[in-house]
């Protein structure tokens, strides 16, 4: 009965483990789609000067990034719709990103979207390093958790 209790709570851990590191997968691929919309906005603005509704159907694929873009460009006011395995100043800077498309003209829009493409491509060199940090570490922490109670159980 205690290799039993012992192995179920090795396998329990190491999931618990798997998912706390799914906040890191969770964060890169945020700002992958943040990435590609802003890149695919910098062209619309540059060449076809369509809406940004049009840019936003084209855009595939619908994770976070583009519910948390939809909700504030709906929502005037800042209710506070975060995203919870980003801090509070990365759910600030796309409330910010949000607010400032398209309200200036076109060659200042497209200096502030290269100026933010800067910004992005740090924060997702940041998330693909952490990424490959910590996601093992928290995978194999939980597994040597869950080892350590049942060698201590048997």
């Amino acid at each position: 009965m205690k290799i039993f209790i012992g192995i179920l709570f090795l396998i329990i851990s190491t999931y618990v483990g798997y998912r706390a590191s799914l906040k890191y997968t969770l964060r890169k691929k945020y700002y992958k789609d943040f990435f590609q919309f802003n890149s695919s906005l910098k062209n619309n603005v540059r060449f076809t000067l369509d809406s940004i509704n049009k840019t936003i159907e084209s855009f595939l694929n619908k994770g976070d990034f583009i519910r948390l873009f939809l909700l504030i460009i709906n929502d005037k006011k800042h209710v506070g719709y975060v995203i919870k395995y980003l801090n509070n100043d990365e759910n600030e800077f796309m409330y910010n990103y949000v607010n400032s498309i398209g309200k200036t003209d076109r060659e200042s829009q497209l200096n502030y979207l290269i100026y933010v493409e800067g910004e992005i491509s740090q924060k997702l060199k940041k998330s693909e390093e952490d990424e490959k940090k910590y996601k093992q570490l928290y995978v194999k922490l939980g597994f040597l958790f869950g080892l350590v109670v049942l060698v201590l159980l048997l």
